[in-house]
């Protein structure tokens, strides 16, 4: 899609906690927060925020689909 910038949302604090540590992580969601560390490198500006799960409907919605 080209995209430059993103903002991803979680509504987990831990996992935000998680991805932006630049420590190792050791919680059971090890697998995914590698991940998406990885992916966040191929873009300029990446930053992670912390959302209320209300906030969050949108993603939700995608994830019932």
């Amino acid at each position: 899609m080209g995209f430059k910038q993103v903002i991803l949302e979680s509504d987990s604090k831990m996992t935000i906690k998680n991805i932006t540590s630049p420590g190792e992580d050791y919680s059971e969601k090890r697998p995914v927060t590698w991940d998406v560390k990885a992916w966040a490198r191929n873009f300029s500006d990446c930053c992670f925020e912390y959302t209320v799960r209300q906030g969050n409907s949108v993603a939700h919605a995608l994830v019932e689909e």
